[in-house]
């Protein structure tokens, strides 16, 4: 397996990463902000 191919394939094991790590912990800033604009 070679660099390039490789390189392409990193964004296929990015997004899920993105998607089941990072919006779990962005979701309860995303509850402070609308409680915060609610008021």
């Amino acid at each position: 397996m070679t660099f390039k191919s490789f390189a392409y394939l990193i964004p296929f094991f990015l997004i899920p990463f993105v998607v089941f790590v990072l919006i779990p912990r962005l979701s309860p800033l995303f509850r402070k902000l609308q409680r915060y604009f609610s008021k």
